[in-house]
C-alpha cells in the first residue's frame, strides 16, 4: 500500500529538538515585543488603539511602527524619555533580518567551502547569500529577553509605575471591561512562583512552568 503524502512536508528539519525549542521561545518573545511595541504607540502619543486605527496612515509593520514610535516620542516627551524610546526602538531593529530569517527562511544544510563543512542555517530566497545559522539562535533569543525587559519597564516608566517584578504573567480578557471577579480568584490560587519554573531555564532564556496550572 502506497504511503499517502498528503501530511508529509516537502523538505524535513535539519535542527534538533532542542532547537525547534529555542525558536519556539523565540516566537513567544517575539509577540511580547510586538504587544509592547502596540502598547507604547498609545502611550507615548496620548491615542487609544482604536484612535491609532482610524488614521488613514496606520502603520501595519514592525518598521512603520518603530518610525511612528520614535517620530512621537521625539514630538511629545522630555529628552529623557525620548533616549530610552530611541533605545528600545534600536534593539528591537538590531534583531530584524535574524528574527526575519528565522520565521520566513527555509531552513537546510548550509556548505562552508573554506572550511569544507555543513551546518544547519536558514536563509531567505532573495538573499542566498546571507545565511542565518543555527548556531545563533541563542544568541537571539537572549537578545529578545533583554529587549522583552526593555519594553515592559519603558511601559512601566511611562505609567509612572513603581513597580519592578523579575517576571509576571499575561492573562487575556477583554480590556474594555474588568476581569471577572472569578478569574482574579483564579490568579490568586496559582501564584506565579519562581519554584514552578523550568528547572532548565537560565538567564537570557523565556522563563517557563514546569507544568501547567489547572484551567478552572
Amino acid at each position: 500500500m502506497t504511503e499517502s503524502l498528503e501530511f508529509i512536508p516537502a523538505f524535513i528539519s535539519p535542527l534538533t529538538d532542542k532547537e525547534h525549542a529555542t525558536i519556539g521561545r523565540i516566537a513567544l518573545l517575539w509577540g511580547q515585543i510586538e504587544y509592547l511595541i502596540d502598547d507604547l504607540m498609545c502611550l507615548v502619543s496620548g491615542q487609544s488603539w482604536d484612535q491609532l486605527r482610524e488614521n488613514p496612515e496606520m502603520v501595519k509593520h514592525v518598521s512603520q511602527k518603530i518610525r511612528f514610535l520614535k517620530k512621537e516620542a521625539e514630538r511629545r516627551l522630555e529628552p529623557a524619555g525620548t533616549d530610552m524610546v530611541l533605545s528600545f526602538c534600536a534593539f528591537v531593529q538590531d534583531t530584524k533580518f535574524a528574527r526575519n530569517d528565522v520565521f520566513h527562511g527555509i531552513w537546510g544544510w548550509r556548505a562552508d567551502r573554506r572550511k569544507r563543512i555543513v551546518f544547519p542555517a536558514a536563509r531567505k530566497s532573495r538573499a542566498p547569500w546571507q545565511p542565518f545559522p543555527a548556531a545563533k539562535l541563542v544568541s537571539l533569543e537572549k537578545k529578545l529577553c533583554r529587549c522583552s525587559r526593555m519594553g515592559a519597564d519603558l511601559c512601566q516608566n511611562l505609567r509612572k509605575e513603581n513597580v519592578s517584578y523579575i517576571y509576571s504573567r499575561f492573562i487575556h480578557h477583554n480590556e474594555r471591561e474588568p476581569a471577572p471577579e472569578w478569574l482574579r480568584q483564579w490568579s490568586d490560587r496559582y501564584p506565579l512562583d519562581i519554584q514552578l519554573l523550568g528547572r532548565t531555564a537560565e538567564k537570557g532564556e523565556l522563563p517557563r512552568l514546569d507544568k501547567l496550572f489547572p484551567d478552572r
